[in-house]
């Protein structure tokens, strides 16, 4: 990976970071990159960068004063990145780091921890796009038009969910929208406006 990093101080030159090494600097990864590398907002003063590779490996590297990336911690989560990484903040200020695995599987990372916090799995369906966090629940959408809101801390539902009585899929994952409120876009161009309670119906 090769990342190209400039300093410009105030009423001076600019120069390359790290300083004598030009404005270029390579950071080697075991294998391809997967999918576009997506900047965490900091943590103090440190640049927190999150890179997935082709081997099912995530790594978070950080930038140093100097401008050279360093190895802060790598998740190996075992299967092909077909969305993400993207970040969320939480309503706390929390940052987690969300990856989808095989279409399938949404892995929950906490960028302090060693290990995944949970992984959902979703019996088989698709799901599209990339979860959003909405309120105080995760969204996912489901191809079948199923949607469903866990709590970020444990990756549980937070009740049966909603599916949709159309025949358009979902086309993204819904945004929010307005107080306890979700913007759902459908495939056949149109979109629903969808209360979040739809989303919490008690569970058989």
């Amino acid at each position: 990976m090769c990342i190209r990093d400039r300093a410009w101080p105030a009423d001076k030159a600019w120069q390359g970071l790290p300083d004598g090494r030009g404005d270029q600097v390579t950071f080697p990864l075991p294998y391809p990159i997967a999918a576009p590398p997506v900047l965490l907002p900091k943590a103090g003063l440190t640049s927190r960068i999150a890179v997935a590779d082709s081997a099912g490996v995530l790594h978070l590297l950080t930038l140093a004063a100097d401008g050279s990336l360093q190895t802060k911690r790598t998740w190996q989560l075992k299967g092909k990145f077909t969305s993400g990484p993207f970040v969320r903040v939480l309503s706390d200020g929390g940052v987690r780091i969300g990856c989808v695995l095989e279409e399938r599987h949404l892995v929950w990372l906490d960028p302090e921890r060693e290990k995944p916090l949970w992984t959902y799995p979703t019996n088989g369906e698709v799901i599209v796009g990339q979860p959003q966090v909405i309120e105080d629940m995760l969204v996912l959408a489901h191809q079948s038009g199923h949607y469903v809101g866990l709590n970020p801390a444990t990756g549980e539902a937070q009740g049966i969910g909603y599916t949709l009585r159309a025949s358009a899929a979902p086309a993204a994952t819904p945004v929010s929208f307005g107080s306890r409120h979700m913007f759902a876009p459908l495939s056949d161009g149109t979109a629903l406006l969808l209360p979040l309670k739809l989303l919490r119906n008690a569970k058989p």
